[in-house]
């Protein structure tokens, strides 16, 4: 389920920052049409071809002249056909032009066109912009939940003692250290915990600790930050490892 809440979260982050991309440049552009459309004029032209894109995008090529000098540009959409089929029949067409805020045509009016970007950009802004904020908020609920718990609030998991290293043996003012090791989400940890002998050790070996299973808290954020519970095991006290004896 934590996993699934993550996967949702992260995809409507991007989905809410692609959204809030597209909008922005859709609506950078309808207010450059709008200045353009200001400054516009007209000129026939005759569309030489169609240039055909990814995701089968269609821009439909076209020549005019200006001021005496041939010029050429592309144009995604094709709205002033000046005979039947000119569009696609290679055919004379109605090129707007105009200099601000740059030099730019197309085979539509720059009001029209304003107006169709402007509205994809608010499309765009009024899907993206709650999906990110509702991302984020998801985010920062998780956050300031997960910092809220304590260990004893980590999820319990199961781990097996590998190896233990008896050191009380040769200094009983050491205590023996076993190696544990534990899977979280297929990935391998491992893990030390102290070994003290209680009274019912009846002078038991630390060593047949060895295969024994023991609970262990793990961090879910970070899984190889790992806490074990005080508990007894074959007669022996387990007990929260410290290095500064090593």
């Amino acid at each position: 389920m934590n996993r699934l809440i993550t996967h949702t979260l992260v995809y409507g982050l991007l989905a809410g920052i692609g959204g809030v991309l597209f909008g922005g440049i859709r609506c950078v552009q309808g207010h450059t049409y709008s200045v353009a459309a200001q400054h516009q004029a007209t000129a026939v032209g005759r569309v030489v071809g169609k240039l055909h894109g990814k995701g089968g995008s269609v821009s439909y090529h076209y020549v005019f002249l200006l001021n005496g000098v041939d010029r050429d540009d592309t144009s995604p959409v094709c709205t002033t056909a000046l005979a039947a089929g000119a569009c696609d029949n290679k055919g004379p067409v109605l090129v707007y032009y105009s200099f601000e805020p740059f030099s730019n045509s197309r085979l539509e009016d720059f009001m029209d066109a304003s107006r169709h970007a402007y509205r994809a950009g608010q499309l765009g802004m009024g899907i993206g912009l709650p999906l990110l904020a509702l991302s984020i908020a998801g985010f920062a609920i998780r956050s300031r939940n997960s910092k809220g718990k304590g260990v004893s609030d980590w999820p319990l998991i199961e781990a097996t003692i590998q190896s233990v290293n008896q050191r009380s043996a040769c200094n009983p003012a050491l205590a023996d250290v076993a190696e544990f090791s534990y899977t979280v989400n297929d990935d391998y940890f491992l893990g030390k915990v102290q070994i003290s002998r209680s009274f019912s050790t009846h002078g038991a070996s630390s060593g047949n600790l060895v295969d024994q299973k023991i609970q262990v808290h793990y961090d879910p954020r970070k899984p190889q930050r790992y806490s074990v519970p005080q508990a007894e095991v074959g007669g022996f006290l387990l007990d929260p490892y410290d290095d500064s004896f090593e």
